[in-house]
């Protein structure tokens, strides 16, 4: 499984170098900067050139942001692209315990739809209001 992160500016390269400092060396993860004022077709074809080298293995696309620019153009990409229905998944929201996650189970042989599944849990699991909760169980 080959893993691609995407966003605006630096935030899917800080991802990866922030995952490497906690769980040291990561293979097969990617990370794909959209710098302000970058050619919006240039980036795609890298997307595209990405989604086609991964074939046939799974690829897994994780964007900051439902509707930005690394999401529509990476979902171009996709519904242009003739199998990759079979084979690419996107998911948006990227935080940083679902990148964890990620590469804790990336290598298990899961179904990447399992995966997504586990990662997205891991992602929204790691979100708290911790005054909230600590007021909660007083």
């Amino acid at each position: 499984m080959k893993v691609l992160l995407l966003s605006h500016g630096h935030l899917a390269v800080e991802m990866l170098n922030t995952a490497e400092m906690i769980m040291g060396d990561i293979s097969g993860v990617q990370a794909i900067p959209l710098e302000p004022g970058e050619d919006i077709e240039k980036y795609g074809k890298i997307i595209q050139k990405t989604m086609k080298e991964a074939s046939p293995d799974n690829l897994l696309i994780i964007t900051d942001l439902l509707g930005g620019s690394p999401f529509m153009i990476s979902m171009k990409q996709y519904n242009e692209l003739e199998n990759a229905h079979d084979h690419v998944r996107i998911v948006t929201g990227m935080n940083l315990p679902m990148i964890l996650e990620l590469i804790n189970i990336k290598d298990n042989n899961m179904d990447i739809d399992e995966l997504c599944d586990e990662m997205i849990s891991a992602g929204t699991g790691g979100i708290h209001n911790f005054v909230k909760e600590r007021e909660e169980r007083k």
